[in-house]
């Protein structure tokens, strides 16, 4: 099956990366901030929920689904480094602007913006993503950059620390009549991954 990606978390846009060869995709290979500079981690009540993207010096854009009825008062973004929990600078998050037509059921329509308390300070280890153009196209077969702290379904290798993965895109005819049971993907979507 593809991955289904959202196409508001433009991380996965980011060029492709070289890594050690493993020969696989699940838990994907460990990488240093300074390789995703833009990857933020959110935090409820300390507690890593969420990876996100810088897009400026106060915005980061975040899936919906991780904001869906929060308050703002208990979120904080880590960033400028490769732990979730620890080092970087952490920043309040000011106020929540979650898109109004997101659907937990069909997860379309799924970013949220959230504006910090304070600005970042660009440098190696924090900067904002660059963003494609609006309207522009991602062709097939692209090599794509996903990284965060997910689940690597592996004891052998912690989540704590940065990890990436290099996936190609995918047309989203053919990516929707593989989630075809699924309800297939929408416009606000974009597929990468292997079969």
């Amino acid at each position: 099956v593809f991955i289904p990606l959202i196409i508001g978390n433009p991380l996965f846009l980011r060029p492709h990366y070289n890594p050690p060869k493993t020969g696989r995709i699940v838990g994907g290979f460990v990488i240093k901030i300074e390789d995703a500079p833009y990857q933020i981690s959110l935090q409820d009540r300390n507690f890593h929920i969420c990876g996100g993207s810088i897009i400026s010096k106060n915005f980061v854009l975040t899936a919906g689904h991780c904001t869906d009825g929060s308050s703002a008062k208990y979120l904080k973004v880590r960033a400028g480094s490769d732990q979730y929990n620890s080092g970087g600078v952490v920043f309040q998050v000011e106020k929540i602007i979650q898109h109004e037509l997101f659907n937990y059921n069909t997860i379309d329509y799924d970013f949220s913006l959230l504006l910090l308390d304070q600005s970042f300070e660009f440098s190696e280890k924090i900067q904002a993503i660059a963003l494609p153009e609006q309207d522009e196209l991602v062709e097939d077969g692209i090599m794509c950059l996903v990284s965060g702290w997910g689940n690597t379904q592996s004891s052998e290798e912690s989540r704590e620390t940065l990890r990436a993965a290099n996936v190609p895109s995918v047309n989203q005819k053919e990516c929707h009549e593989a989630y075809g049971s699924f309800g297939g993907v929408t416009e606000r979507m974009i597929c990468a991954g292997y079969k």
